[in-house]
């Protein structure tokens, strides 16, 4: 995402230090959920869906933010920096697929980036935006297939 905004490859490694020495403090101090992220998960895991996280964050800080908020037992996956190619590409959906043992049609990528939409349009699942995203242009000129206004409404689509 840095290389969006800067060119220069020792300028782009400074700013992902700062990033990650910023987000390493800052989730020390806890994360907060989105609106109804428990309950929609919780109902989603009573239903028998399998649930996968892909995050362009480390593993330990999504997990870190995962326990924080009581959310980790619904969660059967975490992938994030365990891959080769990162978002907008299609790999680390793939492989969360793979690791699921999930087809592509059964499935579904909920972002708030456009990096999301474009990576879960490139692994053929469903691309669902929030509403929420400090990137919502840029998220909507993806074409997701659904924007959801709250995390509860995935309880309506699925």
């Amino acid at each position: 995402s840095f290389g969006w905004y800067e060119k220069d490859v020792k300028k782009i490694e400074e700013m992902i230090d700062t990033y990650r020495s910023f987000n390493e403090k800052n989730h020390q101090q806890k994360v907060d959920t989105f609106n109804n992220a428990q309950k929609t998960l919780k109902t989603l895991k009573e239903h028998g869906y399998l649930i996968g996280v892909v995050s362009s964050k480390m593993h330990k800080y999504v997990k870190l933010g995962l326990e924080q908020n009581d959310l980790l037992q619904y969660i059967d996956i975490i992938g994030s920096d365990e891959v080769q190619k990162h978002k907008p590409d299609p790999m680390p959906l793939n492989e969360a697929l793979k690791t699921l043992k999930v087809m592509p049609k059964n499935a579904a990528y909920i972002g708030d980036h456009p990096n999301d939409i474009i990576a879960a349009k490139a692994a053929n699942l469903q691309a669902i935006g929030v509403s929420y995203s400090i990137h919502y242009d840029q998220l909507l000129a993806e074409k997701p297939d659904v924007v959801v206004d709250d995390l509860e409404k995935l309880l309506y689509i699925f």
